[in-house]
């Protein structure tokens, strides 16, 4: 009879270290929309302890959309999606930030240090889902920002670049509304490890200094380098307001 208590205790107590620990991993999905009056993607948050992965613009083929061409052929978006998509990887522990971006049609791969991100906590709250969550701002890049974290999910991660608070980011949006981050759903414990490797060879390599050049001369660059199809002209006219970055640290 005591042996069967005893081997019961040790089974209930395997099994409650097991559920313990599925609990407790830190690691899920975030999904959000990502967008504004113009545009609007799906996007998602892979993120570990010490690692994220925020990925948006994927499509199941590498091939250009035909909705991305208007009746003359004229290239009419200037980001185009592919089955990798535009990716912001961060690993923390050796705060390095790697990032794949789209440039019409062209995906190009640079890294950076972790910029560092100044915040200022508010003592507003609201709900988000199941969470409460506490407003924080910041200013970055040439864009302020509005964001909503919580603390309930004690990790410094968020969407695109944005990171360094005692707790998740579920919601964020800059003071024009250009750029937003709308928190749509989130799935913990999740096995997300095959997300968070960054794809080092689907693109061509940049420096973030070139980076930066690409963006303060408005993608003008990029366009002279990009292949497009046979016949296809291209016109560019792009808003900068939609760009993330604007501006850069001196």
């Amino acid at each position: 009879m005591k042996r069967k208590v005893y081997i019961s205790f040790v089974l209930t107590f395997f099994c409650f270290n097991i559920c313990f620990s599925q609990i407790n991993r830190k690691e899920g999905i975030v999904s959000y929309i990502q967008g504004n009056n113009t545009y609007r993607f799906k996007s998602k948050l892979y993120f570990t302890v010490n690692k994220s992965a925020y990925k948006y613009n994927v499509v199941e083929k590498n091939s250009l959309r035909k909705d991305n061409f208007n009746s003359a052929n004229e290239l009419k978006f200037d980001t185009v999606p592919d089955e990798f998509g535009e990716i912001t990887f961060i690993d923390f522990s050796k705060k390095q930030l790697f990032a794949r971006e789209k440039v019409v049609g062209k995906a190009y791969i640079y890294e950076e240090p972790l910029p560092l991100m100044k915040w200022k906590l508010s003592n507003e709250s609201k709900q988000i889902g199941k969470f409460k969550c506490q407003k924080a701002t910041t200013t970055f890049r040439g864009r302020s920002y509005v964001v909503w974290f919580t603390s309930e999910i004690p990790i410094s991660m968020g969407p695109w670049k944005l990171h360094g608070l005692p707790g998740l980011i579920l919601e964020a949006y800059d003071d024009t509304l250009q750029i937003q981050f709308i928190f749509e759903s989130i799935s913990m414990p999740e096995n997300v490890q095959a997300n968070i490797v960054f794809p080092i060879k689907e693109g061509k390599s940049i420096t973030f200094e070139e980076h930066k050049t690409i963006v303060e001369t408005t993608f003008q660059k990029a366009v002279a380098m990009t292949d497009l199809p046979k016949g296809t002209t291209v016109k560019v006219d792009i808003d900068k307001r939609v760009f993330f970055e604007l501006s850069y640290e001196k």
